[in-house]
């Protein structure tokens, strides 16, 4: 089994390691002055800039680099190891099948969020509507 995409992803190398510290994203959100929405916005982000990853690489309390440079290559050397040589295969594949997980998850993830927005767009049109209507009396 291949590893299909072996870009760097700022956003999803920050959700991972969110997750890594168990920490939520209203926290992240909370720390960084933002809203939790722009977290999501930013975990869905391929490149984040400097300051914002000096930031969150503070708050981990892990090398700006890990941030930067933490690749599906290097999950899959890390999970190789741990599982040993003999288990290479096996290896690839749960490093595999986490990454698709992930993936898939955010995916959802943004799915959602546009139905949100859709919905929040839906709700604004039929104040302004019921606005329109109460102005008329």
């Amino acid at each position: 089994m291949e590893v299909k995409n072996n870009k760097i992803h700022h956003g999803q190398n920050v959700k991972l390691l969110r997750y890594i510290f168990y920490m939520k994203q209203n926290i992240l959100a909370e720390n960084l002055n933002i809203s939790q929405q722009s977290v999501s916005r930013l975990e869905a982000k391929e490149r984040i800039d400097e300051e914002t990853i000096e930031k969150i690489a503070t708050l981990l309390k892990i090398p700006v680099e890990t941030i930067k440079k933490l690749s599906n290559e290097l999950i899959i050397n890390f999970l190789m190891e741990a599982y040993g040589d003999s288990s290479e295969k096996v290896a690839k594949e749960a490093a595999i099948h986490f990454l698709e997980s992930i993936n898939e998850m955010l995916i959802k993830k943004v799915e959602l969020y546009e139905n949100l927005l859709k919905e929040k767009d839906k709700r604004l049109e039929l104040l302004e509507k019921q606005i329109l209507e109460l102005n008329k009396i």
